[in-house]
């Protein structure tokens, strides 16, 4: 008979990085001739011996299983052929299985198992999010000069964007019905750039601003009086996600 006995770093590795996070258990499992059942150190062709390892404590679902080999008692001029892995895994054990094949004779076979529940850390609940809202601002009939209402809410705008610089808005140009539909295009756009221009020189990058004209497509309400139509004479900031 020869006795080999294998190396178990592996198995330290593997316990090791379980021991990191989660339910683990560990043990060893010897079979040899003495064991009933055992018909690895005779005979030919395959061969299978089971061994049934029972958890002193259960898991909370099957676990992954490891199984290392760290000795052989090998029958002299025997070929080695032969393999040991885990089976019928559930919470409360599993099966170490051995299996030779052709001409391979074994008295004994010793090792080492690991079994690991890993358990996923739970993520930090993600920042919460912050909603910015910004207010209109409104133009006199048929002109795109800021007023003074206009730069104070811009002037807050300006502050909201300096306090979050990864935000970047869309600045939308609206016009009432008067006038044709070309000239409120570029009436919307000429609005929507003097807001922009304004915000530029409080200091906020171009970069983060997107200008767009509406025209008078995009009615606040309905243009049916005067005063609905000063509501659509107008610039509104959404922030780009």
């Amino acid at each position: 008979m020869k006795l080999k006995v294998f190396s178990s770093l592996l198995f330290i590795f593997l316990l090791l990085s379980s021991l990191s996070n989660g339910q683990v258990l560990t043990g060893n499992y010897y079979v040899d001739s003495n064991t009933p059942g055992y018909t690895l150190h005779q005979g030919d062709g395959d061969r299978i011996f089971d061994y049934e390892v029972v958890f002193d404590k259960p898991f909370d679902e099957a676990p992954t299983v490891y199984v290392t080999v760290t000795l052989i008692d090998e029958i002299d001029n025997s070929k080695m052929r032969y393999h040991v892995v885990p089976k019928g895994i559930t919470r409360d054990g599993f099966i170490v299985e051995v299996k030779v094949w052709s001409d391979t004779r074994i008295n004994a076979f010793g090792g080492q198992w690991i079994a690991s529940l890993y358990e996923e850390p739970t993520p930090p609940p993600p920042p919460p999010t912050t909603t910015l809202t910004f207010e209109n601002i409104y133009f006199d009939y048929n002109k795109c000069v800021l007023k003074t209402e206009a730069k104070v809410e811009l002037d807050k705008i300006a502050d909201v964007l300096v306090k979050n610089p990864s935000v970047k808005i869309m600045i939308h140009g609206h016009t009432c019905d008067r006038g044709t539909d070309a000239y409120n295009k570029k009436l919307g756009e000429r609005r929507a750039n003097a807001a922009k221009d304004y915000l530029v020189k409080k200091g906020i990058d171009a970069t983060r601003l997107t200008t767009k004209s509406e025209g008078e497509n995009l009615p606040a309400i309905a243009n049916t009086t005067e005063e609905d139509r000063k509501k659509n004479r107008r610039v509104e900031f959404k922030e780009i996600k």
